[in-house]
């Protein structure tokens, strides 16, 4: 199981542009919020409150990086799960099953390879959304407070975790890896709604609320 958990992973990275389409959700809500969305948060926050435009820019800010994080867990353990469709359509599958591990040992290396793809995309995520924050806004990461670097690998381990069962509850059911394609817009599309990145909770329907607070990434 190991080993097939290393090969999935060897896959993933060596395909560079599946690796940048499976952050396609999280960098579109990045680039709606520096290019759209910032300027009128920012002047609906400063007219109503006084804590004035640098607390308001390192709210908004790490608020998109808790968003994109969220929209990471989702969706790139769903576009490594594609390699799942990928070998049952070409076969690879029954050798996998001809070897002695059972059924429940290769859907656990599917899982085990994207919980961690997963997990790791996060943290470049949250890198590199850091370093631009720090640089454009000179916003600080609590990087020193214990509370918060304790909680944040768990959190974006059970992130990764969900994001996980959804994609081969999902990809599962795709019989080819052209429909499984088609299936990350759909995924992707909600998913910055439902982290809260495209519009906060607070405004949305009551179900969409019940909705976000079900996503642990939320």
């Amino acid at each position: 199981m190991i080993a097939l958990t290393g090969r999935h992973l060897l896959l993933f990275v060596r395909d560079r542009m599946g690796m940048l389409l499976s952050l396609t959700g999280a960098l579109v809500a990045f680039v709606l919020y520096v290019v759209f969305l910032r300027q009128s948060m920012s002047g609906e926050w400063d007219s109503t409150t006084t804590t004035g435009p640098s607390a308001t820019a390192a709210l908004l800010d790490t608020w998109l990086m808790g968003g994109m994080l969220a929209i990471t867990g989702t969706t790139t353990p769903l576009g490594a799960m594609g390699q799942l469709v990928d070998d049952r359509e070409n076969g690879r599958d029954v050798d996998f099953r001809m070897s002695r591990m059972g059924p429940s040992r290769i859907a656990g290396a599917y899982i085990l390879s994207c919980t961690i793809i997963g997990i790791l995309m996060q943290i470049v995520v949250l890198g590199a959304t850091g370093l631009w924050f720090g640089l454009a806004d000179d916003v600080t990461l609590p990087w020193s407070e214990p509370l918060a670097t304790t909680l944040l690998l768990p959190l974006m381990t059970l992130n990764s975790l969900c994001g996980t069962a959804l994609a081969y509850a999902l990809t599962s059911l795709m019989p080819t890896r052209a429909a499984d394609s088609s299936l990350h817009p759909i995924v992707r599309t909600p998913a910055g709604f439902l982290a809260g990145v495209h519009t906060s909770g607070g405004v949305m329907p009551e179900p969409a609320q019940k909705g976000v607070t079900l996503l642990p990434g939320a």
